[in-house]
């Protein structure tokens, strides 16, 4: 039977466009019944609600909904175990004063429950700064979450996550059924032979571009600029097949190393394969590498900028570059053919002196190749490209293009 979970972003609107990918290829099934800027309700089974948890890489919690009302919430709370636990509450989109009620509610039910020894951590408030509003969210970080409420397994329940949900006048209560393995990401990224932070994706924000691809499960997927291989792991962790290159001969060698740790620590299966080529991927052609379904990669076109340059230096900068984008797109439709795959890309932003912006419309250069694509969201109206939410200390920030090919 379908059960409703309230699934909060970690990217925004990109990762509306994630959860939007992996509805429309099948891969699991769920409908979405309404999304805002950081959140998306599903209806889904139990069963693939777990398995979703574990693949999202864009969304960091979901929330099993249990009513509208607060007497809805305590009919199907679970309770802990025992007596001793911490216990939270993550309000989006509500006022201080439905946070407090929702508290002083909860709070004399597990007293009637002889729970009154459980403690409050009380949750933190986030601004609306990546939404345009506020408050956005009311709640303990992931971290923290993960380590002092939800440290939990199947059959054990050691503290609790209370979740209430505004929006359009309306309130729904829930609670966290299921976090984004935060330390997963992070051995995946600090533990392996090779890191660099400064100028490779993290896992999480790999994970997402590997399910905008929409591919089918041993399926391949390509990334022509591997680097160190962050996407091509977490491309086999999702059951992918794949196949790098880089046209660096030390990146080359460094991500074989990578992906030869993640497959033993993971027991990765040995039917999926992953080949890596030293080459240059603007002068490959498709029988140069094995046939592939997808692709997903981040160019490194953009030289490292020490200072925040002037808007006309900016643009200069970018116009040297645009013709490489204009060859990379029609490299892609050489290595993709089949209509409705997907070239998943990252185009650098450049913040100039001002604090304004400054990109390459990939729009200009998809000619008859590519359409951008736009995916039916209730509640919103689909945006592509995204930009990836960060600092705006950065200066070369991150847009995110999902292609369809046509």
């Amino acid at each position: 039977m379908k059960q409703k979970f309230l699934v909060v972003s970690a990217y925004g609107m990109l990762s509306l466009l994630e959860l939007a990918s992996l509805r429309d290829s099948k891969n699991f099934e769920f409908g979405v019944t309404n999304c805002s800027g950081h959140s998306a309700t599903l209806e889904i089974e139990l069963g693939d609600a777990r398995e979703l948890a574990k693949r999202l890489g864009g969304f960091y919690k979901m929330a099993r909904i249990c009513g509208e009302s607060p007497e809805e919430l305590l009919e199907f709370l679970p309770l802990p175990d025992e007596t001793k636990f911490n216990w939270t509450i993550s309000s989006y989109d509500c006022n201080p004063e439905t946070l407090e009620e929702t508290r002083s509610i909860v709070s004399d039910f597990l007293k009637s429950n002889s729970l009154g020894k459980s403690r409050f951590l009380k949750p933190e408030s986030e601004t609306g700064i990546n939404f345009g509003r506020e408050p956005v969210a009311s709640e303990l970080k992931l971290k923290e979450l993960a380590k002092n409420v939800l440290s939990r397994n199947e059959n054990r329940v050691e503290g609790l996550d209370v979740v209430v949900h505004c929006q359009d006048g309306m309130k729904v209560y829930g609670y966290t059924q299921f976090i984004s393995d935060v330390s997963g990401y992070e051995k995946r990224d600090f533990s392996r032979s090779y890191q660099d932070p400064t100028s490779t994706l993290g896992p999480r924000l790999a994970r997402v571009l590997v399910n905008l691809s929409s591919i089918q499960r041993k399926q391949t997927l390509l990334d022509p600029f591997c680097g160190l291989g962050t996407i091509l792991q977490e491309a086999m962790m999702c059951g992918y097949n794949a196949v790098g290159v880089d046209i660096s001969q030390a990146h080359v060698r460094k991500c074989v190393t990578n992906l030869e740790w993640f497959r033993k620590q993971y027991g990765i299966s040995p039917k999926l394969g992953y080949q890596i080529y030293h080459a240059d991927s603007m002068k490959l052609e498709s029988t140069d590498i094995p046939p592939v379904d997808g692709i997903a990669t981040e160019p490194i076109l953009v030289p490292k900028l020490e200072s925040n340059p002037t808007a006309i230096e900016a643009s200069k900068l970018l116009v040297e570059v645009k013709s490489k984008y204009d060859e990379l797109i029609r490299a892609f439709a050489r290595f993709i053919r089949s209509t409705g795959q997907k070239a998943v890309l990252v185009v650098p932003e450049i913040v100039d002196d001002r604090g304004r912006n400054h990109t390459i419309k990939m729009e200009e250069l998809m000619g008859n190749d590519f359409s951008l694509y736009l995916p039916q969201l209730p509640g919103l109206e689909s945006e592509n490209p995204c930009r990836v939410p960060t600092s705006k200390k950065k200066i070369v920030q991150r847009r995110v293009y999902v292609m369809q090919r046509l």
